[in-house]
């Protein structure tokens, strides 16, 4: 049970808060030289090395990266916004866009940060509901004969418990070098992965999530 125990561990720490994702997020920029970066879709493994290829090979610069997702990879989430960080962008929510789960780590990421009035961002619970990966790693866990029923409950929330501690101390980190309050945290544990807590302009406001008022 312990070679089994630490193999789960290692995959499990590389396998994060995941979502199901429809379409990779895409980038572009118009011909018209606005300045801004357009992101959308779904965060998925390896948009923020696409990301990172596409600043350095355009020829506009840009200032300002314009976000719509419902979210994705949380950890990609998290390396899209230390790139926007990196390359000094702002982010911005435009109007009837939305900006869920993944896409707001990302967009904590500006330098400067606003939205439209008739944008949202939203947060929830991660989940790996939705990761194969770990689907497959606790089937191997309940269709063990070697282990008792009670063997593999206490793995199956060891797992659960590792998952969770590093998922938060990652964000918490996160959120806290970006200049955010960590408060914006508590909302997210607060709301099923199957539902989205769409943050008011108040709260946003109050955890330094929107730092320029429109």
């Amino acid at each position: 049970m312990g070679r089994f125990l630490i193999g789960f561990l290692l995959t499990f720490g590389l396998v994060t808060s995941v979502t199901s994702p429809v379409l990779a997020l895409d980038f572009f920029m118009r011909k018209s030289n606005d300045g801004v970066l357009y992101a959308s879709g779904d965060f998925e493994v390896g948009d923020s090395a696409k990301l990172k290829k596409y600043l350095r090979k355009a020829r506009q610069k840009p200032h300002t990266a314009w976000l719509e997702s419902p979210g994705g990879v949380s950890v990609e989430g998290l390396l899209v916004g230390k790139t926007f960080r990196n390359y000094g962008l702002a982010t911005h929510i435009p109007a009837k866009s939305d900006c869920a789960s993944a896409c707001v780590l990302a967009f904590i990421g500006g330098v400067i940060r606003s939205k439209h009035p008739a944008g949202r961002l939203g947060v929830h619970n991660g989940s790996m509901a939705f990761s194969d990966e770990y689907i497959d790693e606790l089937k191997e866990v309940l269709l063990d004969d070697d282990m008792n029923i009670d063997d593999k409950l206490r793995i199956i929330t060891i797992l659960a418990e590792t998952a969770t501690a590093r998922s938060m101390a990652l964000k918490a980190n996160y959120v806290q070098i970006m200049g955010v309050s960590m408060q914006v945290l508590f909302p997210s544990t607060e709301t099923l992965h199957t539902d989205i807590d769409w943050l008011s302009d108040k709260e946003l406001r109050q955890y330094n999530v929107i730092n320029l008022v429109n």
